[in-house]
């Protein structure tokens, strides 16, 4: 009777065992995911990998693209279906097709006025706002020029409050982000300095 119990002791143990050993290749390949990240445009994309290297970014355009325009492949859908952070420029640039994204998407964590929901426009302040926009007038916002990567100063306001909000989704990680907006703050004031000196003439 004795031996017959532990021999099935050593059996269930040796099951366990087996079981843990199957799970941690899992286990560290989950670890090693990170954040999963939606960008809607490439330059958000490179921020956000500036400030969480670890992040699995998917960039839903790329720099040959009118962001205005895009259509809300399956694929799409599924990276932002898995994503914990959205980082789109807002001020109306992607409604054509983000808020079908949502739609489809499902994820409660990337919606409109949820954290995991950062519209980089509504960091700044916009120039060329319109009381009113005519039907005939184009891409034209009314909430601002949304094309506000191309000022240094403004990127630098949406990179400070990225950090932050990068560090509210993910606050384990929030010394890391500090430390590595801190590093990414004194490069682009540097460059932003030399490009001064640049278009100076």
């Amino acid at each position: 009777m004795a031996c017959t119990l532990r021999k099935q002791l050593f059996n269930w143990k040796r099951l366990a065992l087996t079981a843990c050993a199957a799970l941690l290749p899992f286990a560290a390949s989950a670890q090693g995911q990170g954040l999963h990240v939606f960008a809607c445009e490439p330059e958000w994309a490179a921020l956000v990998k500036a400030l969480a290297p670890q992040a699995q970014v998917t960039s839903a355009t790329h720099a040959r693209q009118d962001p205005h325009h895009i259509e809300a492949r399956p694929a799409l859908i599924a990276a932002l279906r898995r994503a914990q952070l959205a980082v789109c420029t807002g001020a109306s640039l992607e409604v054509g097709w983000l808020p079908m994204l949502q739609q489809r998407a499902g994820n409660g964590a990337v919606r409109d006025g949820a954290p995991g929901m950062f519209y980089a426009a509504d960091q700044v302040e916009l120039i060329d706002k319109r009381a009113s926009v005519g039907f005939n007038e184009g891409d034209v916002h009314p909430e601002g020029n949304p094309h506000f990567q191309l000022d240094p100063a403004r990127m630098a306001g949406v990179a400070q409050a990225l950090a932050l909000r990068l560090a509210q989704i993910d606050p384990p990680q929030a010394a890391a982000y500090a430390s590595r907006h801190a590093a990414w703050q004194a490069d682009w004031q540097q460059k932003t300095a030399q490009w001064q000196q640049r278009a100076a003439p």
